[in-house]
């Protein structure tokens, strides 16, 4: 298993932006434009680091409690690298994650509207709304 999560660390390694480059997206935009939306309880974390010992990224398993689009699973495991651009989590909150997979691990952007449950009700209205209209 360290093997693989060594492996996972450097094939990720090079897929972060530290800087947001655009706007954030509209809560619909992104929401068209993301496989995935959900919202999940972070229930594990696990650092990986590198040769030398310096840990290079992080990987959260999240329990899925309500997904809005995209595959219904029951736990997904989140990357995430050790830079600026990372979307830090904290083990037994809830988030609500927009992300272009459903499979893990999947990648969560800091330059979106993913956020922990108790700071995104207007999101989660309009999510609600938006997936309301896919049915």
């Amino acid at each position: 298993m360290r093997k693989l999560l060594v492996i996972l660390s450097f094939f990720f390694a090079t897929g972060s932006s530290a800087v947001c480059l655009s706007d954030k997206p509209s809560v619909k935009s992104e929401y068209e434009n993301n496989e995935a939306v959900f919202v999940g309880k972070v229930v594990d974390e696990a650092y990986l680091s590198d040769d030398q010992g310096f840990y290079t990224a992080l990987l959260y398993s999240i329990k899925v409690q309500h997904t809005y689009k995209g595959k219904q699973s029951d736990i997904l495991v989140a990357f995430n690298n050790m830079d600026s651009g990372r979307f830090p989590m904290d083990v037994g909150k809830e988030y609500l994650i927009f992300t272009d997979a459903s499979y893990s691990p999947i990648i969560i952007s800091s330059c979106g509207n993913s956020k922990e449950v108790s700071n995104a009700a207007e999101a989660i209205a309009e999510v609600n709304k938006l997936a309301s209209q896919d049915v």
